[in-house]
């Protein structure tokens, strides 16, 4: 493909492709047994999205200097907005992805991507009559430009050094006996976990682990092979110079590092059958001028159904920075439900003692019974200032939140008797802002008949051919564009003018 707009068209029929398995993976996730179950029977799954207008809106228009009446007239040209989309496995094979947007009921865009065994097709009516394709041979040869796409020697090569940097990690753990011990004696029990029967603790020092950098930089420095394959790999070196002389700076910086008086401490507890049931690691202040401090915990406990917690934080030189992670992951078996749970939490003390705090959270419930499966989750983003006194800042951000909770709900036996329902509303401080319905349900899946279609092979267009074809859809969105205007309700357009 030698022209830029050629590449172009190519690159977005590639983020179709890539959206085929993306989609199906999304749907997966909202569906589960119903959508596999559905799909696997050659059914199509029909998605219908309406959008409406939070009260919160209502509120805001006046600030933003919109006429009274203008939710009316937004809303009301929401509710004639219909966005449809549909997901099927072709009995050719391959995915198909369908949408259409219509407004008072007229179709207004259409446009359908189905995936083949080689080759990728796309039908709009922004080119009505007409069926772009795209080989997946040269969609190949767009990925062979992106440089992780290594050739048979570059990865023998990187096999041959992993070895390499292997061999110098295990000999330098067994010239330091001491880093690691195991213990079944006394082990710390909790009841927020499984018991533990055995525990390994690995323990390191800022000198040790400049041993292990600097033995790990001098090969390094020294392997021209694994420095070509990462030239290949970057194409050019982000500091302007060869790789070569980034390496032997590396090298200087590491051997320059002092040791300081922290440690690196791993402890791994394990139950009878040797599977871990908490792994923790705290790393204090291993070399001077890297004033960080990391710990991480994880648990696993098995009663009354399973879950897993892992916890972690991260603080910057004198506590400047800091974020804080925890996750949750557990199966209660009496209520038959799975519940995930995230929190995170960055802080950062600004120079005259402001500090800003950002607080995310996502809370997410699954219940499934016989025929029956609701899914909850609850998101939020908080962001908080707070002066030197702990008073929250008088700034126009000074506190901030951003909600989205959805619920879905899917009803059936699988296959084609099911139906899914699910509302998503976003909030922004504490006020509705915008609320979307989707509806999800199995129809028969009828491929369409493209065969009266001319089939346009993009990789073989001229230049003149395909500002043509470009042209054509610039008139044809040119008309649909002033087919919507004419749909648009007469409260809308009335608000349109006034402006």
């Amino acid at each position: 493909m030698r022209t830029f707009w050629k590449k172009g068209i190519a690159v977005v029929f590639a983020l179709m492709m890539a959206a085929a398995p993306l989609l199906g993976l999304a749907e997966e996730a909202m569906l589960s047994r119903y959508m596999s179950e559905a799909l696997e029977q050659g059914l199509q799954l029909d998605t219908t999205a309406d959008i409406r207008l939070g009260e919160g809106i209502r509120t805001l228009l006046p600030l933003l200097m919109m006429p009274e009446g203008s939710f009316e007239a937004i809303q009301k040209t929401l509710e004639s907005l219909k966005i449809t989309a549909r997901l099927a496995k072709d009995p050719k094979g391959g995915n198909v992805i369908g949408m259409a947007l219509s407004l008072q009921d007229t179709q207004l865009l259409t446009g359908d991507v189905q995936l083949l065994p080689t080759q990728l097709q796309m039908t709009t009516n922004l080119l009505p009559g007409k069926t772009l394709a795209l080989s997946l041979e040269e969609l190949g040869k767009i990925q062979q430009q992106i440089p992780m796409n290594l050739d048979a020697e570059s990865q023998a090569a990187l096999v041959k050094s992993a070895g390499t940097y292997i061999g110098i990690v295990l000999g330098w753990a067994m010239s330091n006996p001491g880093i690691m011990a195991e213990s079944s004696d006394n082990i710390p029990q909790d009841a927020g976990r499984d018991v533990a029967t055995s525990m390994k603790t690995i323990r390191l020092n800022g000198d040790q682990l400049k041993e292990l950098l600097v033995k790990l930089a001098e090969a390094f420095e020294k392997d021209a092979e694994l420095q070509g394959v990462l030239e290949k790999m970057e194409k050019t070196s982000s500091s302007g110079g060869s790789l070569a002389e980034s390496a032997e700076k590396i090298a200087k910086k590491i051997k320059d590092l002092k040791p300081a008086q922290g440690e690196v401490v791993v402890e791994i507890l394990t139950d009878a059958q040797g599977t871990p049931v908490e792994c923790s690691l705290t790393m204090g202040k291993l070399f001077e001028r890297m004033d960080v401090d990391f710990s991480s915990k994880y648990t696993r406990f098995t009663q009354d159904g399973t879950t897993y917690r892992l916890e972690a934080q991260l603080t910057a030189p004198g506590g400047q920075a800091s974020v804080k992670v925890s996750y949750n992951d557990s199966w209660d078996k009496a209520a038959n439900a799975h519940n995930l749970d995230l929190n995170a939490e960055f802080l950062i003390q600004e120079k005259d003692a402001e500090t800003q705090q950002l607080t995310l959270t996502n809370k997410n419930t699954t219940v499934t019974d016989a025929a029956k499966e609701t899914v909850n989750n609850a998101f939020a983003l908080a962001l908080e200032s707070k002066s030197a006194d702990g008073q929250e800042s008088d700034s126009m951000f000074g506190s901030m939140t951003l909600e989205l909770g959805s619920q879905s709900v899917t009803q059936g036996t699988g296959g084609k008797d099911f139906t899914s329902e699910q509302d998503i509303t976003l909030s922004a401080m504490g006020m509705e802002i915008l609320k979307l319905h989707l509806g999800i349900a199995p129809t028969a899946y009828v491929p369409e008949d493209l065969s009266a279609n001319q089939l346009v092979d993009l990789s073989a267009l001229s230049q003149e051919e395909g500002s043509k074809l470009l042209a054509e859809m610039q008139e044809e969105a040119g008309n649909i564009l002033m087919t919507a205007v004419s749909l648009l309700p007469q409260e809308l357009l009335s608000l349109l003018s006034e402006q």
